[in-house]
């Protein structure tokens, strides 16, 4: 199974157990407080399959509603499914 498959997994498993209630760059997963910052921190090495860009897209981005979460999912391909999120 590639790391990617895993990462994404893990990333819809936790997203829809938690609550996502945050302002832009204040998400404890936005690694540095913006994209810029984050992106690095998630890449993962040559061949890993790992999209720290689309990752911390989202996460860096405002999400306090259903509709957010649906913008940032749009923009970024993150796989999380909005109706079963918590929000603010």
């Amino acid at each position: 199974m590639k790391f990617s498959t895993i990462f994404s997994t893990g990333l819809l498993v936790a997203a829809t157990q938690a609550n996502l209630c945050f302002d832009a760059g204040k998400a404890p997963e936005c690694t540095g407080g913006s994209s810029i910052k984050c992106i690095p921190a998630h890449n993962g090495g040559p061949g890993s399959g790992q999209d720290g860009t689309s990752y911390c897209s989202f996460y860096c981005s405002k999400i306090k509603s259903k509709a957010d979460c649906e913008a940032a999912k749009k923009n970024t391909n993150i796989l999380i499914d909005c109706n079963k999120v918590k929000y603010c």
